[in-house]
């Protein structure tokens, strides 16, 4: 037998070996990965922020004075009281218009019609809010912020002696609300709309 022969016979049985083993070494691993236990499946999960808020929003509410009588004043702080939750925390404000005096009386000129109502006057229909407020919110409790406001309109009666006048109205009724004993749930602040358009930041803050 040849030389080249032999080399031949040779290469042909080492490949019927190799093959033999391949199909061997695929046999077993086919046999591991099927006995092999599978991962127990994940469960979905997702991290959301808490996005729930039960309380109802703050909210202010504002009158533009047209209707200064007692009688509106009275019927207007009852329904206010009225409707609010167990101690809510409640802010009103009132709108009196453009600051004015007239023979050295200030006060306040309502948006329209154009009417001019002296501190004294305001003071009464804010005292019969007030006490409208408080008698038909005594069964919830309710606290009221009254804003007692005006614009900066009108350069030549934005003045310090007009905010004087403005500040005392504010402290008397204070000085008033606790005569009554009712400051627990009544507060009054001024209150004035500010507008660039209509005055200078130097008038305004005078």
């Amino acid at each position: 037998m040849s030389y080249r022969l032999l080399l031949v016979i040779a290469l042909i049985a080492f490949g019927v070996l190799l093959l033999i083993a391949g199909v061997q070494a695929g046999t077993g691993v086919r046999s591991l990965a099927l006995a092999s236990p599978l991962p127990p499946p994940m469960t979905p999960q997702a991290y959301l922020p808490l996005a729930i808020n039960m309380t109802p929003p703050l909210s202010t509410t504002t009158h533009y004075v047209y209707i200064p009588s007692e009688s509106y004043y009275i019927a207007l702080g009852c329904d206010e009281g009225q409707r609010r939750r167990p101690n809510q925390d409640v802010t009103v404000i009132f709108d009196w218009g453009y600051p004015a005096s007239r023979n050295g009386i200030y006060g306040a000129v309502t948006l329209d019609p154009e009417i001019f109502y002296p501190v004294s006057v305001i003071t009464d229909m804010m005292e019969a809010y007030l006490t409208s407020f408080y008698v038909c919110s005594a069964e919830n409790g309710a606290h009221l912020t009254l804003g007692i406001g005006i614009n900066n309109h009108r350069t030549g009666e934005v003045t310090p002696q007009h905010g004087t006048a403005w500040v005392g109205l504010v402290n008397y009724l204070n000085d008033w609300i606790a005569s009554h004993s009712w400051q627990n749930r009544l507060r009054a602040y001024g209150a004035i709309d500010v507008e660039f358009a209509w005055n200078s930041y130097t008038v305004t803050r005078a």
